[in-house]
């Protein structure tokens, strides 16, 4: 037990404690301490495990200089324009297809270029509908 600490608080011994034991107690400076191999008990503050001296005195902390920190990494900028016209592209070519899928199939027949009102405005709608669904492509691009 040469390593083991002893010390006094209101008049008891309590202990052991290891030398880190001590050292986290935060006892004060005048606190009687004792191990074995020591002829009386001696004030923390004239021990040399205890003491604070020059030697345990941490460095200062080092200033950083924000110079030599690396740039964090940016994301490159994404074409938006690209992104625009392929959407453009896609819903006039899905309008196109279901439009043409739509005359083609017209109750059995094929129905002339010039479609009737009827045909014409659930084209628009079909458009319109392609539009979302390009929309719905975007978000995925974008995000």
């Amino acid at each position: 037990m040469d390593n083991y600490y002893y010390y006094i608080k209101e008049g008891e011994k309590i202990g052991p404690y290891t030398t880190y034991e001590i050292k986290n107690r935060n006892l004060p400076n005048d606190t009687l301490v004792w191990k074995e191999g020591m002829n009386s008990w001696t004030e923390l503050q004239n021990i040399s495990e205890f003491s604070m001296n020059s030697e345990e005195i941490p460095p200062p902390i080092p200033v950083t200089n924000n110079d030599l920190k690396a740039n964090p990494i940016q994301k490159p900028p994404d074409n938006y324009v690209k992104h625009i016209v392929t959407a453009i592209v896609v819903g006039f070519a899905t309008k196109f297809l279901i439009y043409q899928w739509y005359l083609e199939n017209y109750d059995g027949h094929y129905v002339s270029q010039v479609a009737n009102s009827r045909s014409y405005f659930i084209g628009i709608a079909l458009f319109f509908v392609s539009l979302i669904v390009t929309k719905k492509i975007l978000k995925v691009f974008i995000n």
